[in-house]
């Protein structure tokens, strides 16, 4: 991030915004660490899958992600 930030293109500029993007990533089978059943709005269904949470930053020159994390099973 210190690097992203000493650079003109990419340091985050006033005009610049913040994301947050909240993706299922939908699993067959259940062999597989930290899996959960979760709702998936878009099916109206419960899947097996992970939930990742990404944090980007965007403007008009550049867009990269600041954090991510993928939510455990039972929601931690």
């Amino acid at each position: 991030m210190a690097v992203l930030a000493s650079v003109p293109a990419t340091c985050r500029k006033p005009k610049g915004v913040l994301s947050v993007d909240d993706t299922l990533l939908t699993h067959y089978g259940q062999d597989f660490e930290q899996i959960a059943q979760l709702f998936d709005h878009v099916s109206e269904s419960y899947v097996w899958a992970h939930d990742l949470v990404t944090l980007h930053y965007s403007d008009d020159d550049t867009d990269y992600p600041l954090l991510l994390s993928a939510l455990e099973a039972g929601g931690t």
